[in-house]
């Protein structure tokens, strides 16, 4: 089967690499989430090399970063997020697809102990499939949790541990699963309406603002490769920590001429 074709998308202003990656930003949008489309970009060790990786979207009231992707992920895919994890403590979290409440093949690459709030420098990168957006519905709390858990930080403030044990246990209970929803779900009414919303989004855009789009990474993909040849340069030159050592825009002006006098 074809891979899917990549259509360079505008949404709310932002230019978008993929109509499916316009759409999550619908989402997030619909939920109230705050994003950054492509804010960094970094080379990270994958295997025996370092290669370049630019996550597709940061969350920064959720402190997660989203890597959108129409199948699964595997190979240098996995190594890249997982050499960003490592170097920046952070999560990074695969959603497949379109944005569905039914997305259970959803991935995230966290550090162990991240989520306890400490890194270890011998930890190594976890990865976790079978995840979902699930909202708290006693404070309204978004986060991406495995199926079936709560949102961080909401047992032992929301709910106890017990009372969800309860929930288990009393045979009272019909249905303790839609017990469970009244107080944390992956498919709560404001999630289907994101959800609803994204893939309703029109981003049918005409040929000229995806002629802007293409144009608008054709220049990031350039800039992103200076950067990356730079960071190489000055590595081999001045050693690993050359942004401590050096003066960066002197080294900066020392490798566009550099590089001026390679393509003369």
């Amino acid at each position: 089967m074809s891979e899917p074709v990549a259509i360079a998308t505008r949404y709310n202003g932002h230019f978008f690499r993929s109509k499916l990656e316009a759409r999550w930003a619908v989402f997030f949008d619909a939920l109230g989430i705050e994003w950054e489309y492509e804010p960094a970009h970094a080379e990270v060790e994958s295997g025996l090399r370092r290669v370049a990786y630019c996550p597709d979207f940061y969350l920064p009231k959720l402190g997660l970063w989203i890597e959108i992707k129409p199948k699964a992920p595997e190979g240098i895919e996995i190594t890249k997020a997982a050499g960003w994890a490592h170097e920046e403590d952070i999560y990074v979290f695969f959603e497949l697809a379109a944005p569905t409440s039914r997305s259970e093949s959803a991935w995230w690459i966290h550090m162990e102990n991240n989520a306890r709030g400490f890194i270890d420098s011998r930890d190594l990168p976890v990865l976790t499939k079978g995840c979902r957006w699930t909202e708290c519905r006693v404070c309204g709390k978004i986060a991406i949790t495995s199926i079936g858990a709560a949102p961080w930080g909401c047992v032992g403030r929301c709910y106890s541990r017990e009372d969800l044990d309860n929930l288990w246990d009393d045979d009272a209970i019909d249905d303790p699963v839609a017990a469970c929803n009244l107080l944390f779900s992956d498919h709560s009414p404001r999630l289907l309406d994101a959800y609803a919303a994204a893939n309703a989004a029109p981003l049918d855009n005409t040929p000229a603002e995806r002629a802007a789009a293409a144009n608008h990474f054709s220049e990031k993909r350039g800039r992103h490769r200076f950067e990356a040849g730079l960071s190489t340069y000055a590595s081999k030159k001045y050693g690993p920590d050359w942004r401590e050592n050096e003066d960066e825009e002197a080294v900066r002006e020392e490798f566009q001429d550099w590089v001026s006098r390679r393509t003369a």
